[in-house]
Order: structure tokens, then sequence, then C-alpha cells
């Protein structure tokens, strides 16, 4: 077993619920509406008896497998596990895929996990969506602990694995001094959804565009600018940004779904092709 003294484990080992985190109506990012209009319901949160979202992990012990490492965006809350990054990526690959993704793991813990994981499998490959940097493991519990940039780079440093494949959490998670440093120094390793859409104008951003992204049963266009964003603050990067995340994001309103999933899992595999 691979976290037995964390935290997460008491809260997630043998675990099964209906809902987790921010996928509730009651603390959906975008709000009950999207919630309860999304169109993918028919799942629940499954956790193995270490403590992650897939089948039994005792069964590949000294095995060949493929690991794959992060944090909420890695367990695909807001969706089933089948649309996460993970299963997506496993297609590829004749040998399991194991996700070890943790809610709420800084790259630490994902470090701490890594390190574990090569003790106890015969790990082929490792592919890592990096974590917010502010993350710490703290009294073996995941906090959001430290707000120095630079402390926050070196930790980032300290914990980078040399041998996976990798890449970052998606566009809108970032500051923008982040993503600077994230461009400057992992350029070939950034996917940024963001560039799908970045031909799109803004006077093309519009009632019939969100509409489309949508669907006819979803919080109205004019709800949604009302509610979300005053008049002034309309044409900011924020707002931008924002209403182009939404062909991306979950139930939950803030983790990818499975087409950002399925793009960010093709991206990994080409960083894997091209080693």
């Amino acid at each position: 077993m691979l976290i037995e003294d964390f935290e997460y484990y008491k809260r997630y080992a043998n675990h099964f619920s209906k809902n987790s985190g921010l996928d509730n109506p009651e603390t959906c990012v975008k709000g009950s509406d999207w919630w309860y209009d999304y169109p993918i319901q028919d799942f629940g949160y499954v956790f193995n008896s270490w403590g992650f979202r897939g089948p039994k992990y005792a069964q590949y012990i000294g095995k060949p497998v493929n690991i794959c490492l992060g944090d909420s965006f890695t367990t695909n809350l807001g969706g089933p596990i089948e649309h996460s990054w993970c299963s997506l990526l496993s297609e590829h690959f004749d040998i399991p895929t194991l996700n070890l993704g943790m809610d709420g793991a800084g790259n630490d813990a994902i470090k701490i996990v890594y390190d574990r994981a090569c003790e106890l499998f015969d790990v082929q490959n490792t592919f890592v969506m990096y974590s917010y940097f502010h993350r710490r493991v703290k009294n073996n519990t995941f906090e959001g602990v430290e707000f120095d940039l630079d402390k926050n780079i070196d930790c980032f440093n300290k914990n980078f694995i040399d041998r996976a494949h990798y890449t970052f959490l998606p566009f809108w998670i970032w500051t923008n001094y982040e993503l600077d440093y994230i461009r400057n120094n992992h350029k070939n390793n950034f996917y940024n959804l963001l560039s799908l859409n970045l031909e799109i104008p803004y006077e093309k951003i519009d009632k019939d565009f969100y509409k489309g992204i949508k669907g006819d049963d979803w919080i109205t266009w004019e709800s949604y600018t009302k509610d979300h964003y005053p008049n002034e603050i309309m044409l900011s990067d924020v707002w931008y940004n924002q209403i182009l995340s939404y062909p991306y994001v979950n139930r939950d309103g803030y983790h990818c779904n499975e087409i950002a999933n399925k793009f960010i899992a093709d991206f990994l595999w080409g960083l894997y092709n091209a080693t």
C-alpha cells in the first residue's frame, strides 16, 4: 500500500459516494443549475482499499505497470473514472495503467507516491499532471500552505520526477506569474486548452456561441453574465478565459471533462512517443 500514513487514506480507502468535493449542487463552481443540467449524471466515486479510484491494485505488485500521478484532475472529480486522462491514456497500452491521483495532493505528495510505487511495482512508464505549486504535505494532510512563488518553484523543482512524461493543470488554474514560469521553463510540456480557441475573436463569443457550448437547457447567457461578471469586467481576460473553459469542464464546473481529458491524454501520448 502507498498512502496509509496520509489522512487522505483514512477518508478514501474502500470509499463510495455519489458526490465528492466540488461535485455537488451546493458547491459546483458554476452553480446548481449547471450541476443539475449537466448531461452526464450516471456515475459515482468508488475507491479501492488503497484509497485510489481504481480496481484492486494489490494484484499488480511486482508486475509491469504504468502509473499516472496527480491531484483531483487525475482522479477526475466531476465525471466518471472512464473519462479521466489516465483511463483514456491507458487505451494505448497493453499493460495496466494505474490511476494514483489524490484529490488535494501537491507536488511533494505526488513525488512521495511515485517513490513508493517504484518500490512496489515494476514501473514501465510514469505520467504526471503536476498540481498547484502552493500545496504541501503537512502533518500527513494536503494543505495550501505556501504562497511565496519562489519557494513554490523550489518545491516543484525538488520534487520533479526526471523519468516522467508530464504536463500541468489546465490554463484556468494558474496566475499569470505562474503561467510565465511554466511557459518559459516547460513550454514543451504545457498543454494549453485555451489555444484551441485562440482563433475565436471576442466579437464572436456571443449568445449563439455560448448556446452552442451549453445546449438549450443549461443556464442562460444572460443569467450567466449577470450572476458571474459585472459589466465593467466582461471584456477582461478572466471573463474571456472562463467562457472559453465551458467546453472543457466537468459537472462540478471546474475539473476537466472527457473532451479536455482526451486532448491531455493524446498530448501525453505524443510526449511518450517523442522520447
